[in-house]
């Protein structure tokens, strides 16, 4: 009887133990746990504020908000192509284009924004050397006073022109909006609202997140500059005199320009109509640009490079495979056609 009262009491006291060991150790478990958290979100909070302030990926992007860096003085050093300028210097007026600043008279200025990709910003061609500026300097005696100003943003097509007119430029009205395009909407579908809405649309809540989380924003974009490097649409220096050449091959052809004629070039058309239509809800005229390229059926008077043989993309997407200068200026064509007829119409 007293063995069995011992063996109780025993019991009891290691139940006891082992319950407090339970807690103790739940109790800590909870603690990491809380420390893991905190730290977390303490990390998210630094990485926030450290992209809110330094801006390393120099985004102008925050989900489907355009952002415009002001005011802003940037020196490039050019290492490797011998071609450019080795410093150089690129800027921002109070808008976040480049140009002059806005005239104080400017309702009674013929003032006109150049819209377009990297083909319009010019990124790496320094202050006063882009095609918008020399169009400046060349225009500004016939007219007075003149305003002109380069609003290109690296990167962008119709999808992100679109945006750019109803949050900047629209509510400026500028007298005319010149859009030089083409280039960077090869191969672009409708937008499906995954990450880029059209504009007045609702957006999806990556993007709306996008609008106040820099990191957000940045996940986005990362994932859109990967989309770009996929599509070979990036800055390198070209020698046209090494680059590898093939012949002509029909079938390629013929099913290349049928996918773009049918499957993207009418979404096409229809941002660049859409183009036309914000533009003048905002009067401003719309001048429309057929995209120029440095390839196609001719001979580089330079070099004496046959540019119609020579490999200017990779059309892996539709497993086309390499792609030879004169079919890629088709494929373009088709695209620049659109334009013509939307400004025909």
């Amino acid at each position: 009887m007293e063995c069995t009262a011992l063996e109780y009491s025993l019991s009891r006291h290691l139940d006891s133990t082992r319950g407090a060991r339970i807690s103790i150790a739940l109790r800590v478990l909870a603690f990491k746990l809380l420390a893991i958290f905190g730290s977390t979100v303490f990390a998210l909070l630094l990485l926030e504020v450290f992209l809110r302030v330094y801006n390393p990926l120099g985004q102008r992007i925050y989900g489907d908000q355009i952002v415009l860096p002001k005011n802003m003085q940037r020196t490039i050093r050019n290492d490797g192509n011998p071609k450019l300028d080795e410093l150089i210097q690129f800027s921002t007026n109070s808008i976040g284009f480049r140009g002059a600043e806005p005239p104080r008279d400017f309702d009674r200025a013929l003032t006109v924004v150049a819209i377009g990709g990297s083909t319009t910003e010019c990124l790496f061609l320094s202050n006063g050397k882009s095609w918008p500026d020399v169009a400046a300097t060349f225009l500004a005696p016939a007219f007075d006073p003149f305003w002109l100003n380069n609003a290109g943003l690296d990167g962008h097509s119709t999808f992100g022109h679109l945006f750019l007119l109803d949050q900047i430029v629209g509510p400026m009205r500028p007298k005319v909006a010149v859009f030089l395009i083409g280039i960077n909407d090869v191969g672009r579908e409708r937008a499906t609202g995954r990450e880029m809405p059209t504009p007045r649309s609702r957006p999806p809540l990556s993007i709306r997140l996008a609008r106040h989380s820099a990191i957000v924003a940045a996940v986005i974009n990362l994932r859109r500059r990967g989309e770009a490097t996929e599509r070979d649409l990036g800055h390198e220096q070209v020698d046209i005199t090494t680059l590898p050449k093939i012949g002509a091959d029909r079938a390629l052809s013929s099913s290349l320009l049928a996918a773009h004629r049918q499957q993207y070039v009418p979404a096409y058309k229809e941002r660049v109509e859409s183009i036309v239509r914000v533009s003048r809800e905002y009067e401003i005229e719309p001048v429309l640009m057929t995209q120029p390229a440095l390839y196609g059926a001719s001979i580089d008077p330079l070099t004496l490079v046959n540019l119609d043989a020579i490999v200017v993309s990779d059309e892996r997407r539709i497993k086309a495979g390499q792609v030879r200068g004169k079919l890629a200026w088709d494929v373009l064509e088709l695209y620049n056609d659109a334009v013509r007829e939307v400004g025909h119409e």
